[in-house]
């Protein structure tokens, strides 16, 4: 059993090794689980979310006079058999922590391609004029680094990165060249019979219509971002997973993205292992081994995990990127108002995103406000 003594003592040691104040300068540090929420990851590990640790510290401005501060965490543990205790995993305490460069260059000529952006988590730079870009303060674990420039193929790239590392990734584009058919030899020679005259209007010639260009993206972005109150909303996303068994976090043949379990084959969530970690950020990619999209019906969810308010005071923005189509914006409208509690299980189902077998996307604004969801039973908002 997860004891609150036990909590309360890890706390206060992660607490004063992230500040660096030695324990001293604290006169009172109280741990507040009103709000807390434990969420089962996996057999032996548990997240629980929201805890407010309170503490009472000297104002840097003036020593003198006593400070209160309240943050919010979010803590990791996994259960050890020897002791019964939940142990607190260290590295769920480090956030944007990784850094690492990418180098672009042309694939033919071997030189810097100055022309690229790189993409990782919603940040875009272009590179130097050597072909490089440093990313910083990069969440650990793992990424999805896209790399594109005009007139040449995109690029996508999972690595993994570590808080202390600053890896090399190289990136080599192809250009895109359009097929002309060729003829080798000589000219054939064509017997042409002599004309004769014609005994009616000649038929004109047929116009073939011009090809149907079909976008086929090979990667959605979806960004959620709010403002202070309510001070915690989570992103979800449901989609298909062929095989996949009904588990508490999803249902059969469909994963369930949210922080809990934050990467499928084919999406993943960027977001802070802290409580109010801003934006979240979820990425929809190809299997491995496959060149299009996963076919199938995508739900994105907001979920009002705490804080007071609602999601319609939220000033909450949903940005959707499908390849290189121009940018989607979806903000709560003044019907949820009505239909939304000041409570925190309310949801916003935003869009459903159709992907079809031919890798194409369509999107279906929904709209829909309901209540009373739990962060594992937000899978089953809109139906």
């Amino acid at each position: 059993m997860l004891s609150r003594h036990f909590l309360v003592n890890c706390l206060t040691v992660f607490l004063l090794l992230l500040s660096g104040i030695m324990p001293p300068a604290y006169a009172q540090t109280n741990i507040n689980f009103q709000e807390a929420q434990g969420t089962g990851i996996n057999a032996d590990t548990l997240q629980i979310k929201n805890m407010r640790v309170d503490l009472t510290i000297p104002d840097p401005a003036n020593p003198a006079i006593s400070k209160n501060v309240s943050s919010y965490y979010n803590i990791t543990f996994r259960f050890d058999p020897v002791t019964l205790h939940f142990v607190p995993i260290l590295e769920s305490m480090s956030a944007n922590c990784a850094s690492f460069l990418v180098r672009v260059l042309n694939s033919q000529t071997a030189t810097p391609l100055l022309t690229a952006h790189v993409l990782i988590n919603g940040e875009d730079k272009i590179v130097d004029t050597n072909g490089f870009v440093q990313f910083d303060n990069v969440t650990s674990g793992q990424q999805i680094v896209t790399v594109s420039a005009e007139g040449f193929e995109n690029s996508y790239q999972e690595i993994t990165v570590q808080c202390g590392t600053n890896p090399q990734v190289d990136a080599s584009l192809h250009p895109i060249t359009a097929s002309t058919p060729t003829t080798g030899g000589e000219e054939p020679v064509i017997d042409t019979p002599e004309p004769s005259v014609p005994t009616e209007e000649p038929t004109p010639p047929i116009i073939e219509p011009p090809p149907i260009v079909v976008d086929v993206p090979q990667l959605i972005r979806i960004q959620l971002d709010w403002g202070e109150t309510p001070r915690d909303l989570d992103a979800h996303l449901t989609g298909p997973e062929p095989g996949l068994a009904a588990s508490y976090g999803n249902d059969q043949d469909r994963f369930h993205l949210y922080f809990a379990n934050k990467e499928t084959s084919i999406a993943k969530l960027d977001t802070g292992e802290f409580s109010n970690t801003k934006p979240e950020v979820i990425t929809i990619f190809p299997a491995v081994g496959a060149h299009q999209l996963r076919a199938g019906s995508y739900r994105f969810v907001v979920h009002h995990f705490a804080g007071a308010g609602s999601i319609t005071t939220a000033d909450a923005q949903v940005r959707l990127w499908i390849g290189n189509q121009a940018e989607q914006l979806f903000t709560p409208t003044i019907e949820g108002a009505n239909i939304l509690a000041n409570a925190s299980t309310d949801v916003w189902i935003v869009f459903e995103l159709l992907v079809k077998e031919d890798g194409t996307v369509t999107v279906i604004p929904i709209q829909h406000y309901d209540t009373g969801f739990n962060p594992s039973s937000v899978r089953s908002a809109g139906g």
